[in-house]
């Protein structure tokens, strides 16, 4: 395997890096266990679609607004989660 993809898998492969990583694995296994019917595993898959979609609103809404790092740390994404279905804004 090559360097590159190899830092990229890992990359992706931890929570730290990519939040969805528990949906990501959900619709995998879903797959997996429906002998791969992309069928069988809407919900998942969107599920995963939501998830990636509010990440990446929080990660755009933190680059505008000059925040570092563009991801909240683990410890932090439940209260940002929490406050946006509150408040429906990310601040």
């Amino acid at each position: 395997m090559k360097q590159e993809t190899k830092k990229k898998t890992e990359k992706f492969s931890d929570e730290e890096n990519n939040p969805c990583l528990k949906e990501h694995n959900m619709s995998l296994n879903c797959l997996s266990q429906n002998h791969y019917s992309p069928d069988e595993c809407q919900k998942q898959f969107q599920n995963y679609k939501l998830c990636k979609t509010f990440w990446n609103e929080v990660r755009r809404y933190r680059r505008i607004n000059g925040i570092s790092p563009l991801l909240p740390p683990l410890n932090e994404r439940e209260s940002v989660k929490a406050k946006y279905f509150e408040t429906g804004k990310f601040s």
